[in-house]
């Protein structure tokens, strides 16, 4: 009982301890983490195939040296529907705009399943007719936030794709390789949907391991 209460005191004093020395704003070029004492905004360029921009909004926690924000609702920027205007027509216009990357538009039907795959014309515009039978739209496209909404009939919509990814209900796992008073170093892990695998040190080591050097991102942040 001793131990357990020692490794517990030892646990809450790290964290507050992270959040009391990095409390503020840390900046790299365009990216950021803004860490409050209960929770953490950031934003980051994350490079695969592409470069990403990465952004989320969560409460955090840490264990030894990996920090893992539990993000929620963003309320920043992301992909939606802008607005709407009444028509007497069947047929639904959406114009979405010109993207760098020509996005997936995927119509489903009320079980999920794909039913239809919609092109935009040189206005970034497409149309849903009435034999479609369609229940939501998906778009999606590499290096922007994906959008899943529904459209009515009677109504024209613009559409705005988010350029970026906005994490929401998911765990982001970073390794802390530094941690100053005016500086932050970190290396983005794994995205994690549930939280089974990060529930201890012992699985985010091995996590580590399994992810080796292939990481997204690794940056060391400034105090701003």
């Amino acid at each position: 009982m001793k131990t357990v209460l020692l490794i517990s005191i030892a646990f809450l004093l790290q964290l507050d301890l992270f959040g009391q020395t990095l409390e503020g704003t840390f900046t790299a070029d365009k990216e950021y983490f803004a860490i409050s004492k209960d929770s953490i905004k950031f934003e980051i360029e994350t490079v695969s195939a592409f470069r990403v921009i990465t952004r989320g909004i969560g409460k955090y926690e840490l264990i030894e040296n990996f920090l893992i924000i539990k993000t929620s609702k963003y309320p920043g920027i992301k992909s939606r529907v802008i607005d709407s205007t009444h028509t007497d027509s069947d047929i639904i216009n959406v114009h979405v705009g010109k993207l760098k990357l020509i996005p997936n538009i995927l119509g489903k039907d009320i079980n999920g399943e794909m039913v239809k795959a919609y092109k935009l014309d040189e206005n970034g515009v497409f149309s849903i007719l009435p034999k479609d039978n369609i229940a939501t739209i998906e778009f999606s496209t590499l290096s922007h936030d994906p959008l899943t909404t529904q459209f009515n009939k009677g109504f024209n919509y613009r559409v705005e794709i988010a350029e970026g990814v906005t994490i929401e209900n998911q765990n982001v796992v970073f390794v802390v390789n530094e941690n100053s008073n005016n500086s932050i170093g970190l290396t983005l892990l794994d995205i994690k949907a549930e939280d089974k695998e990060i529930t201890s040190a012992k699985k985010l080591y091995k996590l580590k391991r399994k992810k080796g050097k292939y990481t997204f991102w690794t940056q060391s942040l400034t105090r701003k």
